[in-house]
């Protein structure tokens, strides 16, 4: 029952019927569907009892009085245990207790909407459900003593008649709203999502590293030796990829620990880094990778492949001679050597 103004008096007067006849231990909830019918919603009974809301037959009230009866008929005649027979006893020879936990009952199902919204937002800001058990167990207990001080009740109330209070009208509110086991559902797939989303970053930053090392020797040859792929563009591509897999909104859990980043290498380290990793590779996967580039490019390569071997031979000549110099080598001998050799 989500607001009175969409009650007609005559539905009024029939929820009031039914609210008499399930007593006030049985909580219900009642509402208005979009083809103008009553749908009863009644605890123990396994689906909703529809009634016109506007009934051309007089004793169509009568009649669905009748069916309500019929429908919690097995329910009663279910055994119930000591605790729960002291506890009907008590409310029946109590109208006070009646009173209120019917009170209480009502007013919950007029603002169940609210209710259900403000504990949905409460548990997407805190993912706490003992936090929710704890706030509806503060609103029973304000919502009695709210009912209570209307009815000016100033007499003394015992102990067990509050506990049995605390926990009929708790029935009421837990009937109306999802279950705290249902929060515990949603928190632990929540949780279960973020740990395969992590999963999928992580093997979104992998695939990103590796695709920036595949091109890395390629780019080295391209390059004449000099290296373009600078650190600076891994950090972009991760990002991209991790973004890819983490746009969907999923419920952040508390870190206490930062996993170390990508190790940079610069300079003449990722130049060499490079070089290792183009000559590790096999003659096939040399070839195909040579193969990507332009003739043009291939024929400079080969320019200064030659340039690059002829300058090692003349710095291994200049050190050689060095070295004879150093130790006043007989160079007449030396050449002799040479020359027979």
């Amino acid at each position: 029952m989500t607001s009175n103004k969409r009650f007609s008096k005559n539905h009024k007067q029939l929820i009031k019927q039914i609210e008499q006849l399930l007593g006030a231990s049985r909580p219900f909830f009642v509402d208005m569907t979009s083809g103008n019918h009553l749908s009863f919603l009644i605890e123990g009974v396994d689906k909703p009892l529809f009634t016109s809301g506007t009934p051309s037959d007089r004793k169509a009230y009568t009649n669905f009085i009748a069916e309500v009866k019929r429908a919690i008929t097995p329910m009663e005649a279910a055994e119930l245990t000591e605790e729960e027979q002291q506890e009907q006893q008590l409310i029946c020879t109590n109208k006070m207790m009646e009173q209120c936990i019917a009170n209480c009952g009502r007013l919950f199902r007029q603002r169940k909407a609210v209710l259900a919204e403000q504990e949905q937002q409460r548990f997407d800001e805190h993912g706490d459900v003992d936090l929710l058990a704890q706030q509806r167990a503060d609103l029973v207990k304000e919502q009695i003593g709210h009912d209570l001080k209307q009815r000016h009740q100033t007499s003394y109330i015992k102990p067990k008649m509050m506990r049995v209070l605390n926990k009929q009208v708790r029935h009421h509110l837990d009937f109306l709203l999802p279950s705290l086991a249902a929060y515990h559902s949603e928190q632990k797939q929540a949780q279960q999502e973020l740990v395969v989303n992590e999963s999928q970053t992580e093997m979104a930053k992998q695939t990103a590293v590796d695709a920036v090392s595949e091109r890395a020797p390629l780019a080295l040859v391209a390059n004449g030796g000099h290296s373009v792929v600078a650190p600076s563009e891994v950090k972009p591509v991760l990002e991209l990829k991790a973004s890819e897999l983490t746009a969907e909104k999923v419920v952040k859990a508390p870190s206490t620990s930062k996993a170390p980043g990508p190790k940079t290498v610069t300079g003449k380290a990722l130049q060499s880094q490079q070089l290792q990793q183009l000559a590790s590779l096999s003659s096939n996967n040399r070839i195909n990778l040579f193969r990507q580039l332009t003739k043009a490019t291939m024929a400079q390569m080969i320019d200064d492949l030659q340039v690059a071997m002829a300058r090692n031979e003349a710095q291994a000549i200049e050190e050689i001679l060095a070295k004879v110099t150093e130790l006043d080598l007989p160079r007449e001998q030396l050449i002799a050597r040479l020359q027979n050799g």
